[in-house]
């Protein structure tokens, strides 16, 4: 089994099916037979592609992770501003939002969970990793203030989860201008001087 695989038919159906159920229901109250049921393949095939629920379960985390690694990073200006670049980041981490809602459900309701395997949190080292290196690197220039840019990253992100979470908590949809109700917000979380509108 290899990450190529999980791009197959059946693969992506189990998966696709994962992420509903283990959202619903929890991964602890979705046993295997159901997954399977939902996904329209024998119980057996799940085992084929994946080692058990936790290769499921860890499967998806880096399909989701890596998704949003790509839509974070993928193409970014290393030239450009800091205040510029960050608003860049942050509206596509807004759209990946949007568009992916039961996705990044998922990321944060299983972040913590002690089943992810080596893999699955080096994935997401990585991601953290670049962001704590922009704040680094911005903080170089001048543009964000003092601070271990671990706890700014998370502070700034942090803030977005919060946000999403009440909403979906209050049964409230997330609509297309969560960047421009959010940015200057989390900018101003970080930076030395304050964005304004």
């Amino acid at each position: 089994m290899n990450e190529h695989s999980f791009t197959m038919p059946k693969a992506t159906a189990i998966l696709d099916s994962a992420l509903d159920l283990f959202e619903s229901r929890g991964f602890g109250a979705t046993p295997v037979p159901l997954l399977a049921e939902q996904a329209g393949v024998a119980t057996g095939t799940i085992y084929r592609y994946f080692p058990g629920k936790m290769g499921v379960v860890n499967a998806l985390y880096r399909r989701w992770k890596t998704a949003l690694s790509d839509a974070l990073l993928d193409g970014l200006d290393p030239d450009a501003a800091p205040a510029d670049a960050f608003e860049g980041i942050w509206r596509r981490l807004c759209r990946f939002v949007i568009d992916n809602q039961a996705g990044f459900a998922f990321l944060e309701n299983h972040h913590h969970q002690p089943y992810l395997d080596a893999e699955s949190r080096r994935v997401a080292h990585d991601l953290d990793t670049a962001m704590w290196a922009l704040v680094a690197d911005w903080q170089q220039a001048g543009a964000v203030r003092a601070g271990d840019p671990a706890l700014l990253v998370a502070q700034v992100f942090g803030g977005l989860v919060g946000v999403v979470r009440s909403l979906r908590e209050r049964h409230l949809p997330v609509h297309d201008d969560l960047a421009d109700q959010t940015l200057e917000g989390a900018w101003n979380l970080l930076a030395i001087t304050r964005r304004t509108p």
